[in-house]
């Protein structure tokens, strides 16, 4: 989600920087992991630029050969599919919703779910996660469908007085694992994440605290692969380098458990990569809003 005191922070931040830029390319990375594939080398590059309706693409999954994603707050109920080779939006689908702060999206076997959670004041108190059927996504005549939703809060959230860009309880990224929902935290003030847990099922939850994981910047998506046990975030951090985390070799929901590595994405300084898909073990997509220092975006990022 934009403001004008961000997008005016970001312009100082990239008249600043912007010549500081090293490429990623085998760039070595910090991580807990001694040996395997997410210890390599590897390669990120901007596949297409996103039609222009797409300019504030927040979250991102692969489902039905497309891509999907939509924009974030106060935009149309929309979510896009759109092909992941030429970048060309094939379909338009109408959530019977309401977009007061989208920021995330992810599935499991039977259902797509979208989350109307962003909080940058940290005052929501009408926190939602949309459920769509995915049996009623896969008839390409479909442009409207109804969906369930889920109402929480979280359970140790007291304050709820407007904090700008400093509170705690903002998130734009979540996973679906087996019956439950994980939302993970973008932490204006500490920079970590706080992982919380809701059932994946239409109702009022209080989202339950599990643990906390220091990012050192702010998550701004992430997917979960059970069967190769890898969840990734995108994110940057408040001088906008974005990042990728890579979680692997953990087992069940203790994602953190395992071995982790985090990618800095440093030629793509100022870019606000916010959605993030597992093609395969080797392959994540990204896409990025509409910033001064890049347009809307489709990224790869592959292991070597």
């Amino acid at each position: 989600m934009k403001s004008v005191t961000y997008v005016a922070i970001l312009f100082i931040i990239i008249t600043v920087l912007g010549t500081c830029s090293e490429s990623t390319a085998d760039e070595p990375q910090p991580g807990n992991g001694t040996s395997g594939l997410y210890t390599g080398n590897y390669s990120f590059e901007k596949l297409k630029v996103l039609p222009s309706v797409l300019d504030e693409s927040s979250g991102l999954i692969l489902f039905d050969r497309l891509g999907w994603s939509f924009n974030d707050s106060g935009n149309e109920p929309l979510l896009y599919g759109f092909d992941l080779k030429s970048g060309n939006i094939l379909r338009q689908v109408r959530l019977d919703a309401v977009n007061t702060d989208w920021e995330d999206i992810t599935q499991d076997n039977e259902n797509i779910y979208v989350g109307n959670f962003g909080n940058n004041d940290g005052d929501r108190k009408d926190l939602k996660i949309y459920i769509v059927r995915k049996n009623n996504l896969t008839d390409p005549n479909v442009v409207k469908v109804s969906c369930d939703s889920i109402e929480y809060t979280y359970a140790d959230q007291e304050n709820f007085i407007p904090a700008h860009f400093n509170n705690s309880y903002d998130c734009e990224a979540f996973v679906a694992y087996n019956d439950s929902l994980y939302l993970f935290t973008k932490d204006w003030v500490n920079e970590i994440t706080t992982l919380y847990t809701i059932p994946a099922t239409p109702g009022k939850f209080v989202a339950r605290h599990v643990t906390t994981f220091n990012t050192g910047g702010l998550v701004t998506g992430a997917d979960l692969d059970a069967a190769d046990s890898l969840l990734v975030f995108s994110g940057y951090s408040k001088e906008l380098l974005p990042f990728c985390y890579v979680f692997y070799g953990f087992s069940g929901s203790h994602f953190f458990n395992g071995k982790h590595r985090k990618i800095n994405l440093s030629d793509y300084w100022g870019s606000q990569t916010e959605g993030i898909a597992i093609q395969n073990k080797d392959s994540l997509y990204f896409t990025s809003e509409n910033s001064i220092a890049s347009s809307q975006s489709l990224f790869l990022l592959k292991f070597k």
